[in-house]
């Protein structure tokens, strides 16, 4: 059952964390600066307030909690940094195939 619990945590954790990242991206804000933000110690309980300390209740200690919404935070982030780089080479490699195409018609 505790199994069971603790992936619902993570879960409610990951929903608030992406809401907030995806609300952030939409400002403008690129992920590598928000992870270099939430990096920083100082910093890291703007996001626990931000999020509303979802989940904490379902955690024993609020080390193991603290750990697991940096864990999840930090995943989303590099997750959307991968997703820019992709986009950005992706779009370079068709830009050279029109360029490759309109060459050689």
């Amino acid at each position: 059952m505790e199994g069971n619990i603790l992936k619902q945590a993570k879960n409610d954790i990951y929903s608030a964390l992406e809401k907030i990242i995806d609300s952030d991206m939409k400002n403008s804000i690129k992920p590598e600066s928000i992870k270099k933000y939430y990096k920083k110690d100082s910093h890291f309980p703007d996001i626990l307030k931000r999020i509303k300390n979802k989940g904490i209740n379902l955690f024993d200690d609020e080390k193991h909690y603290k750990e697991v919404v940096k864990e999840i935070l930090n995943d989303i982030l590099q997750d959307h940094i991968y997703a820019e780089k992709d986009k950005k080479s992706t779009k370079h490699i068709k830009e050279y195939l029109t360029y490759i195409n309109e060459k050689h018609t």
